[in-house]
């Protein structure tokens, strides 16, 4: 399936009946590879093939993330993030959500945030539990956010904002909330913006260059999608931190320092362009002459 790419379509009635078996077996390493074959054959396929399938897989897979063994645990909340966005994938730019039935991809939500939410909501459990609930949490909220019940979104943010301020948490947690700004659907990230751009602005003084990539990343997506719940002050905040990233000792830091910074220009010229000619206008000024970008 993964030489292939999706050629399996034809075969999929038989290879889920036997993954049903499998996933039904008493056998604990049996049920893990079973679960990490429909991992990829879900990841390999289009949606339209799969979604016959769901209301017989979905159930097996949110048992699978409530078992005790770890692995099986880890591994079917990876599946449950591929499941998510098949329910529901994002339409191409500018086109519709073609061929996707919202009320059935509302249905499984309940199921879904049932076997997300404990394992993202625990404290002492394995570190792959913990990024693999994060990250389907995350898928959650960016497919079908407008689907949770009333309170649910809140409560996962709250406790995103609270993974976010954990070492061990922080960068599975700024690809979820990179994931949610930048899903279609808008969500609301006012009740955590103010917190989640001023921890994020100290991520970029740490010496660890993933997360500073990660994180760049992540504030990108924040200031494209929520810029009108920001204040002036959270703009500063972020240029100046942004500006001490414009050298030529990393290109890449670099690009994506200038890209937020061009970002937060555009959605604040006035209250972004004093800080701009302050902070970043001399560190570009001096990229510039850098014998790295000529020719």
């Amino acid at each position: 399936t993964t030489v292939l790419h999706g050629g399996l379509e034809n075969h999929l009635r038989t290879l889920i009946n036997d993954l049903k078996r499998c996933l039904a077996d008493k056998a604990q390493g049996l049920k893990l590879d079973a679960i990490s074959l429909l991992h990829t054959v879900f990841e390999t396929h289009p949606p339209r093939a799969l979604h016959p399938f769901l209301p017989e897989v979905v159930p097996l897979v949110t048992a699978c993330a409530e078992d005790e063994w770890y692995k099986l645990i880890a591994q079917a909340l990876r599946v449950l993030g591929v499941l998510i966005a098949i329910l529901r994938p994002f339409p191409k730019e500018g086109g519709k959500e073609e061929g996707v039935d919202i009320d059935l991809a509302a249905s499984y939500v309940p199921a879904l945030y049932e076997a997300i939410f404990p394992r993202l909501d625990a404290h002492d459990i394995d570190q792959e539990i913990k990024e693999g609930a994060i990250l389907a949490m995350g898928k959650l909220v960016s497919h079908l956010g407008d689907r949770l019940a009333e309170g649910q979104l809140e409560q996962i943010l709250s406790l995103l904002m609270e993974k976010l301020k954990n070492e061990i948490t922080r960068t599975p947690t700024l690809k979820a909330l990179a994931a949610i700004a930048t899903s279609p659907l808008q969500i609301d990230l006012s009740p955590i913006l103010e917190g989640a751009v001023e921890e994020l602005a100290l991520f970029l003084r740490q010496q660890s260059r993933p997360l500073k990539l990660a994180t760049l990343e992540t504030l990108i997506a924040l200031v494209k999608s929520n810029a009108a719940s920001m204040t002036p002050p959270l703009f500063e905040l972020i240029l100046t931190e942004a500006a001490s990233l414009i050298s030529d000792a990393d290109l890449h830091l670099s690009h994506l320092a200038l890209l937020l910074t061009v970002h937060v220009l555009q959605a604040s010229p006035q209250s972004a362009g004093l800080i701009v000619q302050q902070h970043s206008l001399p560190k570009v000024l001096r990229l510039a002459a850098s014998p790295l970008l000529q020719g």
